[in-house]
Formats: structure tokens, C-alpha cells, sequence
């Protein structure tokens, strides 16, 4: 089965209040290997370094979708290191989530591109508020943390009430 590593370059512009990110899509079916190292290699082919900072990468899902498995990584970083020529925003009014088929169907019937990020920030969110180090450290220097914490946070597609 096709394997699609979609990996989003999202930082927060506090000049603005708005998410900054680039969205990228790398086949790596034929990748034999962790897909993190798959990731590694497309943040070397688009300008990033391992020492960058600030930068963390997180895997926030997998879905299938049309014939194809898609791994979705967010890479949150200072929106001075997103690529300009692709660079897209994100409103953050809407902070609905789609919702599942039913029971023994727990994915939803449509996700948008939209959906992934909402829900990958949601993620990353969670780990602010569990206080990973990476992300916690991230969101720090790029002065976002006050954002990330705005969100709600959700662990695996459940959100927490009263976190």
C-alpha cells in the first residue's frame, strides 16, 4: 500500500496573531526504515539542520485515505524558518473537529487539511500542557507557548474537558 509522509512547517507570528505553515507531501512507500528518518532527510532537503533551534518535530496521526496510508508530522518551529514561497495561515476561529462515523467506525467521513492541522496543533497543545521538553522548550523560544496553551489539548483525537 502507498505510504504518504505529509509533514507541516508551522510556527505562530505573534506580529499578526496568526499559524504560519508550509504543508509538504514525500511518497516513501519504497522507504525501508523508521519514518522519522524519512522526515529527518526531508527537513535536510528543504534547509533544516538537527541543531536548528528553535525546532521540534512531533508525529500527531495516520489516516488511510484513498487507497494510501498518510503519517502527518508537525514540525513547529519560528515562522522565519517556513518557507515563504508556500507559506499558507491558518484562521484559528474554527475549532470544531470532524467528527466519527459511529462506533465501530472511528474515523471520520471527511478530513480536511484544515482538520490535520487543527488537530495536530490540538496535539501539540497536550504536550505544552504535559510539559514535553521538546515541544515545552520550542514553544518557549518561539513565543508561542501562550498560544499552544489557548488551544484545547487532545491526546490520540479525545479532547479533555477542563484541562
Amino acid at each position: 500500500m502507498k505510504t504518504i509522509l505529509e509533514t507541516f512547517i508551522c510556527g505562530y507570528d505573534n506580529t499578526c496573531d496568526r499559524l504560519c505553515f508550509s504543508m509538504h507531501k514525500t511518497d516513501i512507500t519504497t522507504f525501508q526504515g523508521d519514518p522519522d528518518k524519512a522526515l529527518s532527510a526531508l527537513l535536510k532537503n528543504i534547509g533544516f539542520n538537527e541543531n536548528m533551534d528553535p525546532v521540534c518535530a512531533h508525529s500527531t496521526s495516520w489516516r488511510y485515505e484513498m487507497q494510501k496510508i498518510v503519517l502527518t508530522y508537525l514540525v513547529w518551529t519560528d515562522t522565519r524558518h517556513i518557507n515563504t514561497q508556500n507559506r499558507q495561515t491558518l484562521e484559528m476561529e474554527d475549532t470544531s473537529h470532524p467528527l466519527s462515523k459511529g462506533r465501530l467506525s472511528p474515523r471520520p467521513a471527511h478530513i480536511s487539511q484544515e482538520d490535520v492541522l487543527r488537530h495536530g496543533l490540538r496535539h501539540l497543545s497536550f504536550l505544552v500542557y504535559r510539559e514535553n521538553p521538546f515541544v515545552l522548550e520550542a514553544a518557549i523560544k518561539t513565543g508561542s507557548i501562550d498560544f499552544l496553551k489557548s488551544l484545547e489539548p487532545a491526546p490520540a483525537g479525545k479532547m479533555l474537558k477542563g484541562a
